[in-house]
């Protein structure tokens, strides 16, 4: 074999590696920071990356790509030390109690089939805990909202929000996917925010 035909067959394999790294693993970027409202008082702010598969094509006719989202949080609270979280998952509290670290995110990708809320703590590190320690407390989404939103509890379709359907789990037990599609009474939501959210919202 020549050396041209070897140095042809080269340049075709990095051509076709590039096609295929730009067809399914080139990923589109975001970023920006905001400041979010913390359950008790006071905000944080955090700065934010976001990034997922390049779509490829036309949605209602054919195409492939998108998904796999990759989430990744930066703030420093308390004591001035800077934090980082990574995930595929979205976040959607961000909280402090006692000057530790919460986090709640919500899991569509591990299986559709059973959507769930995640919870963590940082201390030292990041570690999964049980939905019963994680405080009640600061259970009310702040993080992943469009842009001017506010979780309300006077909204009338705040009984099918996702901080409703926290409250139900952290108070009832009840998985997400248990519960998506039932409808969660204003008597309990009124209830649990007199005991543990009184001053929340």
């Amino acid at each position: 074999m020549t050396s041209g035909i070897k140095n042809a067959i080269k340049i075709l394999l990095i051509v076709a590696a590039l096609i295929i790294y730009w067809a399914f693993f080139l990923r589109e970027y975001s970023d920006w920071t905001e400041r979010i409202s913390l359950a008790k008082g006071g905000e944080l702010e955090v700065d934010y990356v976001f990034s997922n598969k390049v779509y490829h094509g036309h949605p209602h006719v054919f195409g492939w790509g998108g998904d796999d989202p990759r989430y990744k949080l930066t703030f420093e609270h308390p004591f001035k030390r800077k934090i980082t979280w990574k995930g595929a998952h979205t976040p959607i509290i961000l909280d402090v109690q006692d000057n530790i670290v919460y986090l709640v995110v919500f899991d569509r990708e591990t299986d559709f089939n059973k959507i769930r809320f995640k919870f963590y703590k940082f201390k030292d590190n990041w570690h999964e805990i049980s939905h019963k320690e994680f405080p009640k407390s600061i259970a009310k989404q702040n993080t992943w909202l469009n842009k001017g939103e506010i979780v309300d509890s006077s909204s009338s379709d705040f009984n099918s929000s996702l901080t409703a359907r926290l409250w139900l789990q952290l108070e009832q037990n009840e998985e997400y996917y248990e519960s998506k599609n039932a409808e969660i009474p204003w008597s309990f939501l009124a209830k649990y925010e007199k005991i543990y959210m009184p001053n929340s919202f």
